[in-house]
């Protein structure tokens, strides 16, 4: 009975957290401009909900309490520099996710993130909240009922991630016609919204369908992603710093990262990284057809985090990852073999959308809950069979 009310309670909290991500960005926001304060509340009771499950259903001891805590109050800081919500929601909630099935986590956000955006596709074609069309290139694009282009086509990468995820635990053998579907889908999307990036990375999805099983075994493949995080993290570093404009090469890789680049490089020039982040303002394209005069806008989640969350953040964030990557290669378990693969190319997905880091759409993200350390009735040990 205590299981089931606790894995309810997070359930409930989760729901939440995803109705204030995805919301937030859609065209709903601007039909009915009074629903702002509702899902912003949403975001509140979602906390408090996981926190209630954490410090009073479960069952944890001191040391725990006191390592939640701390870590709990350096992301808070640095949420209150950075008005961004993000990292706290996502520590919280995986945090909370601690004896709930990964299994169960990834089902419940595959089903209720797409039935929410295709209940926004058929908002949008009804007229009852706008369809945005962007002019680019000699091509329209269309965002159906989501604030921006690259926010739908980064809504259906991170639920086709939910899809494979859950993939991932079963047996069954690969079906031809998945990945098929997948691609129809995919080339349907980047049709409308000509965002060749999450093209890329789903086609990258398709393929780990096939071989991830196989990569591991694979020694040179076996080495890079446990770097992994470390080589993410330090390009995303060195790509700010080192970016030249005069040089053209730099200019070809900021056009292949569709000018992430050189935008990191700017907030580097203009808003140099704090200890605990800072709040600046940013000027994007989304929610409205009349482009800005003065774009600025950081995409990559990773430099987000360092800019916005400051320094701090950014190394602790990714020494986690890092001991996570480390923690479940050495496990060697195929499921888990398999979110690995998945997370890097959601990772790499993250350094062209700023939705990486919301946790009520990315549940790749969840995967970090490797890292908790169980309560002392279990032993301090990860249950694989209780997550499966």
């Amino acid at each position: 009975m205590d299981s089931k009310l606790r894995e309810v309670t997070f359930f409930i909290g989760y729901l939440f957290l995803i109705l204030f991500n995805f919301i937030g960005n859609t065209t709903l926001i601007l039909v009915f401009p009074s629903i702002i304060p509702i899902i912003k509340f949403l975001d509140i009771l979602a906390i408090l909900i996981l926190l209630v499950k954490i410090f009073i259903l479960d069952k944890i001891n001191a040391i725990y309490i006191y390592f939640i805590i701390v870590i709990g109050i350096i992301i808070f800081i640095t949420t209150l520099s950075s008005k961004s919500w993000d990292l706290i929601d996502a520590f919280i909630v995986i945090v909370a996710a601690n004896n709930v099935s990964l299994k169960k986590i990834f089902k419940f956000s595959l089903i209720t993130v797409a039935s929410l955006l295709c209940f926004t596709i058929t908002l949008s074609y009804l007229n009852i909240i706008p369809n945005l069309i962007y002019y680019r290139n000699g091509i329209y694009r269309q965002s159906l009922g989501v604030g921006y282009t690259t926010i739908l086509s980064s809504m259906l990468f991170y639920i086709l991630i939910s899809f494979f995820a859950l993939k991932s635990f079963s047996s069954k053998k690969h079906l031809i016609i998945v990945p098929v579907i997948v691609l129809i889908i995919s080339l349907y999307l980047y049709q409308l919204t000509d965002t060749r990036t999450d093209l890329i990375c789903e086609i990258l999805l398709i393929i780990s369908y096939f071989l991830s099983d196989n990569i591991l075994k694979n020694k040179i493949f076996n080495g890079f992603i446990c770097v992994f995080p470390t080589f993410i993290g330090l390009w995303s570093l060195f790509s700010t710093y080192l970016y030249d404009s005069l040089n053209h090469t730099w200019n070809n890789l900021d056009y292949i990262f569709s000018y992430r680049l050189s935008l990191a490089n700017q907030a580097s020039i203009m808003y140099p990284a704090k200890l605990f982040g800072q709040y600046f303002i940013q000027m994007g394209n989304g929610f409205t057809t009349n482009f800005t005069n003065y774009y600025f806008y950081i995409d990559n989640s990773f430099m987000r985090i360092y800019f916005m969350n400051g320094i701090i953040a950014f190394l602790l964030f990714f020494v986690f990852m890092q001991i996570m990557f480390i923690k479940v290669i050495k496990m060697r378990n195929s499921t888990y073999t398999r979110l690995l693969v998945l997370f890097c190319i959601a990772s790499i997905e993250g350094l062209f959308s700023s939705l990486y880091l919301s946790i009520g759409i990315n549940s790749i993200l969840f995967l970090f809950k490797m890292l908790l350390t169980i309560n002392k009735k279990e032993n301090h040990s990860f249950d694989l069979k209780k997550e499966i």
